[in-house]
């Protein structure tokens, strides 16, 4: 009785392995999932350390496309103000160029009279 009680002892202890057996088997393919999960997380760190360079860089490009959009409006209107004033004096010069034409026109007359008076004269 006592072998048989060995018997089943041993059976019993057996199982017991195979079941510890199975348990690490289980806990390597989990400690192999671990590692896996691990990687990704690193290579997803890596990938988000890379996206942030990306959106800084892409937000100091946005302050300069900012920045130089601000310069050529202020050009602009430093150009529109140019050109206002530009047209301004060029119509005071039209004005000048049309009291220049009168007088002229005032003085070939007052010499054509002055002439025909000299003529009448006797001159």
């Amino acid at each position: 009785m006592r072998i048989l009680d060995l018997e089943g002892d041993v059976n019993l202890l057996r199982d017991q392995a195979d079941a510890l057996q199975l348990d690490v088997t289980v806990i390597r393919g989990q400690a192999d999932d671990a590692n896996a999960i691990r990687e990704r997380l690193h290579a997803q760190e890596a990938a988000t350390h890379v996206l942030r360079q990306v959106i800084v860089r892409a937000g100091r490009e946005r302050a300069a496309v900012q920045e130089a959009y601000a310069k050529a409006d202020c050009d602009r209107s430093a150009l529109q103000e140019a050109y206002t004033k530009t047209n301004c004096e060029q119509a005071e010069a039209l004005r000048r160029v049309d009291t220049l034409q009168e007088a002229l026109t005032k003085a070939q007359l007052i010499e054509t009279l002055q002439e025909a008076h000299t003529t009448a004269d006797g001159g």
